[in-house]
């Protein structure tokens, strides 16, 4: 018997199994580790910053699905982000680092604190010094792994844009790399995406996808003082790891622009739309686990109006608070935010909290600290899509945000908003954790993505932007349209000319 020839119902039942079959596959096919040998996954992190949250993620999981991973950072930065859950698999190695990466993190964001955003250079350089100078540290402790069976390895996971170090550690090794980012610029640029200046803002411009004739100079602006950043001043600071371990024939730009795997820590919901290149996958959710019942004590003081989440350094026991303030030195952060009766959350604008309270739908009140360069983007995003309202610390007073947080609670639109975009973020096809793992698994097994990196990096800013085509067509029509006038002028001489002999003629 034919296809042709079986009842009607038949086949339609036949077509309801393969399309059951089918969606039975890509819902699970995800979900299961795609090589077939357990790797040995080294994750290097130079920040102490939240992107640490994702990296952990991301290393947990892959521990979970029996990989081996090893996580590598200096030692005061493991001493200060370091707790021993018996949960985690993890296997941590801390290398003696003269520079202080931790204390030139921390120099970098009093000064910012102190000098404001335009005010802070010299606090960067020191930052990108102590970075390079660990990473060289970092380096020095894989050369004396590496001919160990310890010392091998099968992928770098690394972040984030300030210490490509990760990069530079994959290429000594010779194995492909991932790399766990904010989207600031030098990683957008590094990955290849183009950055249409017309509405997409370059950090840390603070402006949105709506920009007049002067916000568009001014994004212009900061895109030409980010290349001059990225290209004469970061990268050239690893160079001498570069020459010193791989070969002086390359340099840290070339080695980041040929990571494997870009996983951007950005969503839609939040990101302004951009065009990204095939080896960049957005994973913001990656550390959202579902949420898990609070801790019996906070529980209890959920009737209370605010719980207040404290430094590890401040003393919180002989402080006075007010009754209805719950002050903790350590929160569980995602799951209070997913507590049904959480209706506001004050914070500064981090790239993991603002997904944290987006994807479970919390308004927000948004505090500007002058902290941290992308800080003020996050922001300028969430208000302008209506997920909160923003106070700048240097001018909020007591009676300003209490103003502000009554308005917020009060207005149902910023509650409407940022629940639509958390269901948006939630309905995904494939949970981004387990994305993650498919991808960082797929780099494994075949060795790497170079067929999905591209060339932008790799050719003359004349040629990215076409200046020599351009220059080519200017010039045929310089030379078409130069030949039309000159022939046009000739022509003209020769009838006046014959026009002047005809009048002669005609007097003589």
């Amino acid at each position: 018997m034919t296809m042709a020839q079986l009842p009607d119902g038949v086949f339609f039942l036949l077509l309801l199994l393969f399309a059951a079959q089918v969606q039975v596959f890509c819902a699970t096919s995800f979900g299961k580790a795609t090589t077939k040998e357990p790797a040995n996954i080294l994750i290097v992190n130079q920040t102490p910053h939240s992107i640490w949250l994702s990296l952990r993620a991301a290393g947990r999981a892959l521990a979970a699905r029996g990989h081996s991973v090893t996580v590598l950072m200096p030692n005061d930065l493991l001493q200060h982000l370091y707790s021993t859950p018996k949960e985690d698999k993890l296997t941590y190695e801390g290398v003696p680092c003269a520079a202080g990466t931790l204390k030139a993190g921390v120099a970098f964001q009093n000064n910012y604190w102190e000098a404001g955003y335009d005010n802070t250079y010299e606090s960067v350089l020191d930052l990108i010094s102590a970075t390079s100078k660990s990473c060289e540290a970092l380096l020095h402790h894989i050369e004396k792994k590496k001919t160990t069976e310890a010392g091998k390895y099968d992928l770098v996971i690394w972040g984030p844009a300030e210490t490509p170090c990760g990069a530079v550690l994959a290429r000594y090794l010779g194995v492909p790399s991932a790399v766990i980012y904010i989207p600031t610029f030098t990683l957008l640029h590094s990955a290849g995406n183009p950055l249409p200046l017309a509405y997409y803002p370059i950090s840390p411009s603070g402006l949105t996808s709506e920009m007049t004739f002067t916000q568009r100079v001014q994004n212009t602006l900061y895109y030409a003082v980010s290349i001059y950043f990225y290209r004469y001043i970061l990268c050239p600071a690893f160079h001498f790891i570069v020459h010193k371990y791989i070969s002086n024939d390359t340099n840290t730009e070339e080695i980041m622009s040929d990571t494997d795997l870009w996983l951007s820590l950005a969503d839609f919901t939040l990101e302004f739309p951009r065009p990204t290149m095939p080896n960049v996958v957005n994973v913001a959710a990656i550390n959202l686990a579902d949420p898990k019942p609070l801790p019996q004590e906070a529980f209890a003081q959920l009737p209370q109006k605010v719980i207040w989440k404290m430094g590890q350094g401040d003393d919180v026991d002989n402080q006075d608070f007010p009754s209805n303030v719950k002050p903790m030195k350590w929160v569980p952060q995602t799951d209070l935010l997913a507590h049904k009766k959480m209706r506001l959350f004050i914070n500064h604008g981090g790239t993991i909290g603002l997904y944290e309270s987006v994807y479970h739908g919390v308004p927000m009140v948004l505090v500007t600290l002058p902290i941290s360069s992308e800080l003020r983007d996050n922001i300028a995003r969430a208000v302008y899509h209506g997920y909160g309202v923003q106070l700048d610390i240097t001018s909020m007073t007591a009676e300003t945000l209490l103003q502000t947080i009554q308005h917020v609670l009060a207005t149902e639109s910023y509650k409407e908003n940022v629940e639509g975009a958390g269901r948006i973020m939630a309905d995904q096809q494939v949970p981004p954790l387990n994305l993650t793992m498919w991808w960082i698994e797929h780099v494994i097994k075949h060795g790497g993505l170079p067929h999905l990196r591209t060339r932008a990096n790799k050719i003359p800013f004349y040629e990215y932007y076409l200046l020599d085509v351009i220059a080519f067509f200017v010039a045929i029509l310089t030379v078409v349209f130069g030949g039309l006038a000159c022939a046009c002028r000739l022509a003209y001489i020769k009838i006046k000319r014959r026009q002047q002999k005809v009048k002669e003629k005609k007097y003589n």
